[in-house]
């Protein structure tokens, strides 16, 4: 794949793509694989995410998706060992480009608990056809204050990641 700033990044060769063609994708891939009755991108939930963890946690929120740039958002029900291998890959060539550490456990899991909370809510708040699932359900019980605020910030970006602005003359190169 030939990035929108003309870097070569395929398997095996060990070329990341940068951080501004992460954002760039992040922010043309609809979360859900576009399965709500409203757009949104995946790049909000990136800083969704990166608002309900740690100070020390908020860089590793930032990246946990910046894989899907170059593979694409794909529902987690339908990951499997290639797509999570090649997702890991890419992952690997950021964080050595950023010249940054993986995360450790504590903060792998920070990162998690606040992945599945912002996906929850949402869920709840983009028209998903089941937003009451078991899996989300389980997430606003388990941790109702985080819920909150990823609800609020949700609600806030929807207003400023439309797909005028994604799309359109303000995203421009």
């Amino acid at each position: 794949m030939i990035t929108v700033d003309n870097r070569e990044v395929m398997p095996g060769t060990g070329v990341a793509p940068s951080l501004y063609a992460i954002g760039w994708g992040l922010a043309r891939l609809g979360r859900f694989a576009g399965q709500t009755t409203t757009w949104y991108p995946v790049l909000p939930h990136v800083y969704t995410v990166a608002d309900l963890v740690s100070r020390e946690a908020e860089i590793h929120a930032k990246l946990h998706d910046s894989a899907e740039s170059i593979v694409g958002e794909q529902v987690a029900t339908w990951k499997n060992g290639l797509t999570s291998a090649s997702e890991d890959e890419l992952l690997e060539l950021i964080y050595r480009e950023m010249g940054l550490d993986f995360p450790n456990e504590a903060i792998a899991a920070e990162v998690h608990i606040a992945d599945i909370v912002a996906r929850s809510a949402e869920a709840k708040i983009l028209g998903h056809a089941q937003p009451d699932h078991p899996h989300f359900l389980e997430a606003r019980e388990k941790y109702p204050e985080l819920y909150e605020k990823a609800l609020e910030a949700t609600r806030n970006r929807i207003a400023i990641y439309t797909p005028a602005y994604c799309f359109g003359e303000t995203a421009e190169l």
